[in-house]
């Protein structure tokens, strides 16, 4: 009997990557009123782009996915999980992004503060 291994790293690959690079946020969003602010905002140095996917291209997939993380006072982003995505690996892209970004966390007293974010990713076909 001859074992095929495609069909199962396809299996590992759609039941794993969602897992691990597509976790949608769970929690509801907060109920605001008045005007979004930025003020206390997190300064940052450097936002990786996420590359778009050969299949989202041919496609012909645009638009933006929005996430939300955490910019933890260690410098580091935590807990991405996105709030609106897209198809063909859009969404796990720019995930992957925003784990790379390079930030200076806020003060508060002298010390830095971990604060929750949404980040969005814009994505274009010209």
């Amino acid at each position: 009997m001859k074992v095929r291994s495609v069909p199962i790293v396809l299996v590992l690959v759609t039941c794993i990557c969602p897992i691990t690079f597509g976790q949608k946020c769970k929690e509801k969003l907060p109920n605001v009123s008045g005007p979004f602010t930025n003020a206390g905002a997190p300064k940052i140095k450097q936002k990786p782009e996420p590359q778009y996917t050969e299949e989202a291209r041919r496609h012909q997939i645009t638009g933006t996915v929005l996430l939300r993380g955490t910019f933890h006072s260690s410098g580091k982003v935590q807990d991405v999980c996105w709030v609106q995505g897209l198809p063909y690996g859009l969404t796990e892209n720019a995930i992957k992004a925003a784990y790379k970004i390079v930030f200076e966390p806020i003060t508060k007293d002298g010390k830095p503060v971990s604060v929750r974010i949404f980040i969005s990713y814009n994505f274009n076909l010209y």
